[in-house]
Formats: C-alpha cells, sequence, structure tokens
C-alpha cells in the first residue's frame, strides 16, 4: 500500500470513528435527558461508566452472567460447579430499555433457591469489566417484586471482594483453601446498596482466622414500601468514607477519619434476583462517575471551581470569587483553620505538590499516608512557607508507602493557616513524577 492510499484509509477510518463518538454522545445525551441521574450526583463529576440496558443482548465486555462470589469457597457444591464450569447461567430478558432478571425454580448448587445474578467480575477467567480502585459515586434505577407465592426472596444491589481468590475477603492472619488473607479487621469486605425486599445497606465485615464469617460492621434499614416501585439507589465511594442516597436523598453514611470502612482496591459490582416462584428484579440503568480532573493533576477540585461548596474537600475554608489566580474561584483560609482531602495514590511512588497563594498568614502543608481503618498517620511530609500580598507558588514532594498487589494508597492532603492572617489558596495540583 503506498502512502496516499494509507492516507485515504485512514481518513475514512477517522471519520467513522469520529462519527461513531458523536452518535455514542449524542445517545448519552438523550438517556440522561430521559432518565437523568439523580441530584445525590456530586458536583464535579463525569460518568466514566455505565449500561442503560436499551439493547437485546447482555453486554460481555461489562457482564458476567454467573453467580460466584468469595462466600461460594465454602459452598461445596457451587465450588465444584465453579471448578467444572457449570454454573448455571442468569434467567434474563430485555424489555428494549431495561433488563429484567427472574428468578426460577432452577436452584443454584448448594442452596435452596434460584439465583439470577450479573456481576462485572468474570471468575472464571479473572477479569475485571469495571476498574474502581479509586471509588467514586454509583447509581441504579432498579423495580423489584415477588408475586404471590414468591418465596426465599433476597433482591439485592451490591459490591463484593474480587477473585480469583479469597484474600480480600480473608482478614490479616486468616487463612483458607490455601489463600492467605490481607483485608485489615475493620474494613468491609462487601458493600449491599439494599436487600430483601426492603433497604438494607449492610457493610459485611468482620470474618475469623479461618474464613467463618462473624458480623457486620455496618447495618442500617430504610423503612418504607419498595415492592414493585422504582427506586434510585446511590453510593458515594470514597478514601475518606461512603455516603448512600435513595431517591437522591441522603439517608445513611459511615465517614469518620478514625474508623475509615471504604476498601482501597476495585470491587465487583453485582445485580441479583434470588429466590423462587416470581422473584424479579429489573433494572432501567447503572451508572459510574468519577471526580473530573485537569491534565495530568491528581487532586480533585483544585481549583475550587466545582460549585459553591469545598466537597470533595473538608475544613473551614470558605469558596471566593474574588481575586482567583487560576479560573474563577478560590479558597479563603482564616487563621487557624485548615483544610483537608483524603485521595487515593499508587503505592511506592513519588509525588509533587503545588500550590498558588497570597495573603497575610502563614501555610503549613501536610501530606500524610493514612493507615487503613485506624486512619492514623504511617508517614509524613510536610513544609511550611510564609505567603505575601502577591500570589505565588509553594510546593511539598511526598512519597507513598508499600501496599499489597492492587491495592491503592490513602493519602490525606491538609493546607492549614498557622498565621495570624487570613490566605487565599488556589490552583492545588498533584502530579505523580
Amino acid at each position: 500500500m503506498n502512502l496516499k492510499d494509507f492516507v485515504l484509509i485512514f481518513s475514512i477510518s477517522m471519520g467513522t470513528f469520529l462519527t461513531s463518538c458523536n452518535a455514542k454522545q449524542e445517545n448519552n445525551s438523550e438517556i440522561l435527558e430521559e432518565q437523568p441521574t439523580s441530584d445525590a450526583l456530586p458536583k464535579g463529576m463525569k460518568m466514566v461508566w455505565n449500561d442503560e440496558f436499551n439493547g437485546t443482548e447482555l453486554d460481555t465486555s461489562k457482564w458476567w452472567d454467573r453467580y460466584f462470589s468469595s462466600l461460594d469457597w465454602f459452598n461445596k457444591d457451587a465450588l465444584e460447579a465453579f471448578e467444572n464450569g457449570q454454573l448455571p447461567p442468569a434467567d434474563y430478558e430485555f424489555t428494549g430499555n431495561s433488563i429484567i432478571l427472574r428468578a426460577t425454580d432452577n436452584y443454584y448448587p448448594g442452596a435452596n433457591r434460584q439465583i439470577s445474578s450479573i456481576q462485572t467480575y468474570n471468575w472464571e477467567n479473572n477479569t475485571n469489566m469495571m476498574d474502581n480502585a479509586i471509588g467514586g459515586f454509583f447509581e441504579t434505577r432498579i423495580r423489584r417484586d415477588i408475586g404471590e407465592n414468591g418465596d426465599r426472596v433476597n433482591l439485592a444491589f451490591w459490591f463484593d471482594s474480587p477473585g480469583p481468590d479469597l484474600k480480600y475477603y480473608l482478614e490479616e492472619g486468616g487463612e483458607a483453601h490455601n489463600t492467605k488473607g490481607i483485608r485489615p479487621r475493620g474494613q468491609l469486605f462487601e458493600i449491599d446498596l439494599c436487600e430483601y425486599i426492603t433497604t438494607e445497606i449492610v457493610l459485611h465485615g468482620n470474618v475469623d482466622k479461618n474464613g467463618k464469617f462473624e458480623r457486620n460492621i455496618g447495618h442500617y434499614i430504610h423503612k418504607g414500601d419498595f415492592k414493585g416501585k422504582w427506586v434510585t439507589h446511590s453510593m458515594l465511594w470514597s478514601p475518606a468514607g461512603l455516603k448512600f442516597y435513595i431517591d437522591g436523598e441522603l439517608i445513611k453514611e459511615w465517614w469518620d477519619s478514625n474508623d475509615i470502612k471504604s476498601p482501597n482496591h476495585a470491587m465487583n459490582m453485582f445485580f441479583g434476583a434470588y429466590g423462587v416462584d416470581d422473584v424479579s428484579m429489573e433494572i432501567d440503568y447503572v451508572r459510574y462517575y468519577q471526580w473530573e480532573l485537569e491534565g495530568n493533576n491528581l487532586m480533585p477540585n483544585g481549583n475550587f471551581e466545582y460549585s459553591d461548596k469545598l466537597f470533595p474537600w473538608e475544613g473551614l475554608g470558605a469558596i471566593t470569587k474574588d481575586g482567583a489566580y487560576d479560573g474563577a474561584q478560590a479558597v479563603v483560609i482564616d487563621s487557624k483553620k485548615d483544610i483537608e482531602q483524603y485521595v487515593y495514590l499508587e503505592p511506592n511512588s513519588d509525588y509533587q505538590l503545588t500550590l498558588w497563594a497570597k495573603g497575610d498568614g502563614e501555610i503549613k502543608i501536610d501530606a500524610d499516608n493514612i493507615k487503613s481503618v485506624v486512619g492514623t498517620s504511617e508517614s509524613n511530609f510536610q513544609a511550611s512557607h510564609r505567603v505575601s500580598d502577591e500570589y505565588k507558588q509553594y510546593s511539598l514532594s511526598l512519597s507513598t508507602l508499600d501496599e499489597h498487589e492492587g491495592n491503592m494508597r490513602t493519602v490525606k492532603v491538609s493546607i492549614a493557616n498557622i498565621g495570624d492572617g487570613a490566605v487565599v489558596v488556589d490552583k492545588v495540583e498533584l502530579i505523580k513524577k
């Protein structure tokens, strides 16, 4: 092929590609207008993964249509079926704008009910089809229902420990099925946004050294009649904690810097209809959002432009529209006040934190590698700078500590004003070296 022919073919291919991309963007816009994401979605996030279930077939690049989870390593019949490639497929149908999972009388191995489930992790080939190791915002709109003879019902939307073994289910010091646990005690191995036909939000946690489940580390029942009704369930998963929403309203959170329950690794996402005799779950959509970042900057809302709120920063700073260094907004930090944010970073890596500041105070910049669950500092990097009337750039070099393979490092970044006057801070950037 000569160069002229190559350029012609490349141009045609690119034209087709761009047309396809534009069509997908238009379709996404139409989808969101038809059934928009709830108001619970934090400002400054963008959609990175979704399924609107508008087709006629299951998208196998996103879903595995078998049920298997870490707990099934302790179900002899299910484990044997998994190892022999005999797990029953989910029973589902597409309506044109949704998918319906149905539990029938086709019993799951070692269980007294049918399980029709789809998940974003394929246990057979160890493939994770939704990389969510840095958390984010997840939302689904579902309708759960049972007939008059429905029995042994559990209709759930949840996140579970990924495979291909038990290391995330087992705790540190525990061992089962020739696998040693790596999960710190007090960190969850499963998050249920809803269970049964009620809405039970459950954090499954503590496990003994032999792999026997002991108790939940969080449990909340939201009262209401959900049978046969469309309900929107959402979760914000961040390195600082977890927030849960129903129909856009915050109804429960576990957000404690001294008891961080959120996982620092990817989790597989499940939908499941368990039971017999007319038990079903209809799914309208599921969407996954992350903080929208600029360039190589890993600090969400580093320019304080997301909204008139600090979030995901926390603390006693105030958004100002006067005298921003970059963009339309900055943050004012009064004397003896501070702001902070938790972020997931890659382990064993070097980073550079920079910011621009002015005012009549002194800033102290801290970056701490945080110990899982308990939230204490395992290593600290800090620098103090006296600021002046004009904007100047200040920096801090930091490094992350080691972690288990596949895990992220939780780092707390804080900016404190230790001087007597107010300071204005803008354009906070966290760059991997």
